[in-house]
Parts: C-alpha cells; sequence; structure tokens
C-alpha cells in the first residue's frame, strides 16, 4: 500500500510538471486543510471536529460544550480582536493526543473532546477557567462522559449546548430578580 501511494504521488507529481499545475495542487491542499482549522481561536472548525470524531480512538472520552459569557459586551468593550486573542490564549491548554477542540455555533461556543474521564477533565476545565479568569473572561460548561462509536456527538453536544442555555437563562432571571441586571 505504500508502494501504491508512493507511485501515486510520483505519477501525479510528473503528471503537474509536464502540464504545469504543480502549484494549483499545492495551493488547492493548503487551502483544503486550512477550511479544518480556525486560526481566530487555533482550534478546529466544526466540520474539522466532526469528521475527526468520527475517527477517534474507542475509547472513553469526556464531551464538554463551552459558551464564554457575555462575548458581545466584551466586543463592545475591547474590541474583536482583543477578544479573540483572549479566547485564543485561554483555550491554548496543553492537549494530550486524543483532545479534540473546536467551534460550534455562532463562534464563541466551543466543544471539546477530552480523552480522559470526567473527573480528569474536570482539573483541566479549571485550569482553563484560570486561564479565562486572568484574561477577564468567563464562560458556562456543561460535560459527560462520551463513548466513540456508541454515543451520537451531535445529541451529545445538543444535550449539553441546553444544558448551558438552561443554566445561563436561570443565572439571568436570578440576576435580574436582584436587580442586578436588567
Amino acid at each position: 500500500m505504500i508502494r501504491v501511494v508512493g507511485v501515486q504521488s510520483v505519477i501525479r507529481n510528473l503528471v503537474g510538471i509536464l502540464f504545469g499545475f504543480n502549484e494549483d495542487i499545492a495551493t488547492l491542499e493548503k487551502r483544503v486543510k486550512s477550511l479544518g482549522w480556525d486560526p481566530v481561536f487555533d482550534v478546529h472548525t466544526r466540520s474539522a471536529f466532526l469528521e475527526l470524531t468520527e475517527i477517534q480512538p474507542r475509547q472513553r472520552c469526556t464531551a464538554v460544550f463551552l459558551d464564554f459569557d457575555s462575548i458581545h459586551k466584551k466586543n463592545e468593550l475591547w474590541g474583536y480582536e482583543e477578544v479573540d486573542r483572549r479566547i485564543r490564549s485561554t483555550l491554548a491548554f496543553e492537549r494530550r493526543s486524543g483532545d479534540l477542540v473546536g467551534r460550534w455555533y455562532s463562534g464563541d461556543e466551543i466543544v471539546m473532546v477530552l480523552a480522559c474521564m470526567p473527573h480528569i477533565a474536570i482539573a483541566v476545565l479549571n485550569r482553563i477557567r484560570e486561564v479565562a479568569s486572568a484574561h477577564n473572561l468567563s464562560f458556562t460548561h456543561a460535560h459527560k462522559e462520551w463513548h466513540p462509536g456508541i454515543d451520537d456527538i451531535h445529541e451529545t453536544v445538543r444535550d449539553l449546548s441546553q444544558n448551558v442555555m438552561e443554566r445561563k437563562v436561570s443565572r439571568t432571571m436570578h440576576e435580574v430578580s436582584l436587580g442586578i441586571r436588567t
């Protein structure tokens, strides 16, 4: 198989040289790779994240849905680039092989698959929370054990995001009742 791939690569390069489209192929390869990576937060795009969960090793993991708090207000206060920089720095935690991090809905929602059990994931999340706090950011999250190949990642993320949304709405209603928020 390796030999066939090597022969295919040689033939493709030879045809590219003969017909003068090696640069086009290289440009297209770069573009395809860039579609899977979000350079703003330095994480996978949603589509790449989903593809990678399909080939995730069959071990128990922890799925995490994380939603940064009050990002729109912070964008107005600090500017988009500064908020992006702070989020990127927050998400730059040391990852184990098998850990996946990607953007989800509108952009400030992050989904992770951590290659560890929930009790270890809590320690990772606490470290991320410390970094976020140092950047004057906060987030609401939910997590649960996820079994690749058994649990549907879409359903898992939907359940986690619903949990996060319910908690954020409850917190907002509580703040309104206390007169902290209008």
